[in-house]
């Protein structure tokens, strides 16, 4: 293995900056006006603010379940969830987590677990078990704490009906205006999109898998 390759994960924080309730009454026939499933395309200001918050957290590499395909420029990624298991892209490197769930600290917000790094050199995956800094993995695979920060005030979204979209716009500087485009679906992010910066496009909510590599 070589060192320059992967780091030993007690390093690695300094290198890495996401019910259904059933009746009691089962012999009650459900009334299909209350189990309506039109999907929901709004959101309000709480529910937003809410969502933003629970992406942002760390903890969301510990419980999230989902894809996002993420564009920063001209590079673009696939990162996948797995409620503990994880297959992301850092700073361009190809990562995959396995966290030991139960072991998640939320005050040092570090977990217990298995880190592969890919060596494209060798074409093979690495691998080490310690420690992991997940709030620093977090934040650099999905960025999502900086890229909320620039979002407008949420009374500053325009909603359009035909597209679904919310959009607005915040101004950084004299110079720099920053426009904020989304579109949700049942209280989640379909897109997520900081013009000219990144973007997100979420899906597979409650269905995604992650295959771990095998190391050799």
């Amino acid at each position: 293995m070589k060192n320059n390759k992967i780091l030993p994960i007690a390093l690695l924080a300094g290198v890495l900056m996401l019910s259904a309730c059933a009746s009691k009454g089962g012999d009650k026939e459900t009334d299909p006006a209350s189990s309506s499933t039109e999907p929901v395309y709004t959101i309000t200001e709480a529910e937003f603010t809410a969502l933003q918050a629970k992406l942002a957290n760390p903890k969301i590499f510990i419980e999230g379940n989902f894809t996002v395909d993420m564009s920063v420029g001209v590079f673009s990624f696939k990162n996948k969830l797995a409620n503990g298991k994880v297959d992301c892209y850092i700073q361009g490197e190809h990562f995959a987590f396995d966290f030991d769930v139960d072991s998640y600290n939320a005050t040092t917000q570090k977990a217990n677990g298995d880190a592969y790094l890919y060596d494209s050199d060798d074409e093979k995956w690495e691998k080490e078990t310690d420690e992991i800094d997940v709030a620093k993995c977090a934040s650099l695979c999905f960025q999502f704490e900086d890229v909320f920060y620039y979002a407008p005030s949420f009374d500053s979204f325009t909603y359009n009906e035909e597209t679904r979209q919310y959009s607005g716009s915040k101004t950084i500087d004299e110079d720099t205006t920053l426009v904020t485009k989304f579109v949700v679906k049942d209280g989640q992010f379909l897109s997520y999109e900081v013009a000219g910066y990144i973007s997100y496009a979420f899906s597979d909510y409650g269905t995604t898998t992650v295959t771990l590599p095998t190391v050799a």
